[in-house]
């Protein structure tokens, strides 16, 4: 099955999952756009597509805000440009394989405003646990159901 006429972003500045989707695009044809800073660029996949932007703050986030439609995915870590998007009809997951709801959005605005206020009291705030093989295969597997949902098949 091709999907043509759905794009695929991906905020490629640190996505580990970059061979996973890959693997994905080529078995269903899907449009990938890889979107990353020219500071965060290392070697670019030949016969992938991909969008280098300043290294300004959030300039990847702007530049999938400003591309991305309604039934297209977003692939990132960052949940605060997840939540931006599944407002405008767009699928959001992580590489860990979570999908981002709507509903979701409160949440990790409010986990982001403590965030910020914990940096401000210069408090240290432990990241996120190293991705696992588990969570790769867990990432493939969800990939492939919002693929099929958007088929109709699910």
């Amino acid at each position: 099955m091709l999907y043509t006429s759905l794009n695929v972003f991906v905020d490629a500045d640190s996505c580990p999952v970059k061979e996973e989707i890959s693997k994905v695009a080529s078995m269903y044809g899907l449009t990938v756009h890889y979107v990353a800073s020219y500071n965060h660029v290392g070697s670019l996949d030949k016969g992938s597509n991909w969008h280098i932007v300043d290294t300004g703050d959030q300039a990847v986030d702007y530049f999938i805000l400003n591309k991305v439609r309604q039934r297209d995915i977003v692939i990132t870590q960052d949940l605060s440009l997840a939540a931006l998007v599944v407002s405008r009809g767009v699928y959001a997951l992580t590489p860990r394989g979570n999908i981002i709801n709507e509903g979701d959005s409160e949440e990790i605005f409010l986990r982001k405003y403590l965030r910020l206020q914990n940096q401000k009291q210069k408090k240290r705030v432990k990241g996120p646990s190293k991705l696992t093989k588990e969570d790769k295969k867990n990432f493939l597997v969800t990939f492939e159901k919002i693929l099929s949902k958007i088929e109709g098949f699910s």
